[in-house]
């Protein structure tokens, strides 16, 4: 079944002479998970936002969005709030409550659904994310990545029939983002959700996208299964250069068989293309030399107030000067509190 079918879109913002959309068609059928993806200034946000009508940016726009056959412009907005779900990728741009649960369940009240109804939803909805933690905590106290999860899960409790999300998990950590595009294949497969998703980490969501769109300079130059996008675009392309390992080898080799995307795939592509054993070669070790101190911990411990709980707890580590030094950790664990206090923030 047909959600989606935009003909002939242009759209330009006031004041410039550039389209940032041009000449653009597609259709999106129920049930399909869709990447939308390109470089920076390409008109991904922008597409994204006109087929939601309250985001709808103010300009010039020409040609149809047709929401189940009929104009996008002539949607409700209960109907589009209702069926159309909307994720950002700030996501303190869409919090308006001062607590989780409120968050999940104010969508719902706002409909008018009766309050027992928004009782099991909100409790479904905060089981399946996993945030009955933090569910009772005040949303300023969330980290940046939680509160994306629980933006996701604000929208998710509405049911919609469509979820557009905006490059998503840019505010999360590795572990996070897998975990949170992974739902929203859960979502997808188990429950029909279509999904189009604005997302540079394409290594994680092209091997689980049914169709790929690629724009640049407000085009849409390639609309078909990933494994399909080497016969479209070719040459040094920023976008292939984002796609996963597998998919860039296999480019970079001259395939001519399926694109492999996944790393068993690439695995199985070197194995029966490249017969030849390669054998790595160790490298001789540097000296290190002796380097400054550029920043040091000892022992710190963080607490946002007297009544809470360590955010940060007898940390310590050493930088030398000229090092890249990374924190990794899960959401919540302390990551953005540490380079605040390192900056003196």
């Amino acid at each position: 079944m047909e959600i989606f079918r935009v003909e002939d879109l242009n759209f330009t913002y006031p004041d410039c002479n550039k389209k940032a959309v041009s000449d653009v068609d597609f259709k999106i059928n129920k049930g399909e998970f869709i990447v939308l993806c390109g470089s920076t200034g390409s008109g991904k946000s922008t597409l994204h936002r006109l087929l939601k009508p309250e985001l709808s940016p103010n300009g010039k726009v020409s040609g149809n969005i047709l929401f189940h056959d009929s104009p996008l412009s002539e949607c409700s907005g209960r109907q589009s709030a209702s069926s159309i779900g909307f994720v950002m990728q700030n996501p303190e741009q869409q919090i308006v409550t001062d607590k989780v649960w409120h968050e999940l369940a104010f969508g719902l009240e706002n409909l008018g659904v009766p309050v027992a109804e928004i009782s099991r939803k909100v409790a479904e909805t905060a089981s399946f994310f996993g945030i009955g933690k933090w569910y009772g905590q005040n949303t300023a106290d969330l980290s940046g990545g939680q509160k994306q999860l629980r933006n996701l899960a604000s929208v998710l409790v509405m049911s919609p029939e469509i979820i557009i999300l905006d490059e998503p998990t840019a505010q999360l950590d590795p572990i996070a983002a897998s975990e949170f595009i992974n739902a929203l294949k859960r979502l997808n497969e188990e429950l029909s959700l279509t999904v189009i998703i604005a997302e540079h980490r394409l290594e994680d969501v092209v091997p689980l996208c049914d169709r790929i769109m690629v724009m640049d300079g407000g085009k849409l130059i390639f609309n078909g299964e990933p494994r399909k996008i080497f016969t479209e675009i070719q040459g040094d392309s920023p976008v292939l250069r984002g796609l996963p390992a597998a998919a860039r080898l296999y480019g970079m080799t001259g395939g001519k068989d399926d694109c492999p995307l996944t790393v068993r795939e690439g695995r199985k592509y070197i194995e029966n293309t490249f017969k030849t054993d390669i054998t790595a070669l160790s490298g001789t070790s540097e000296s290190k030399d002796k380097k400054e101190t550029a920043l040091e911990f000892k022992n710190v411990r963080f607490r946002y107030s007297r009544d809470d709980e360590d955010i940060l707890s007898d940390l310590s580590f050493k930088v030398n000067t000229g090092e890249i030094f990374c924190i990794l950790g899960g959401n919540g664990c302390g990551k953005t509190t540490s380079l605040r206090l390192a900056a003196d923030l």
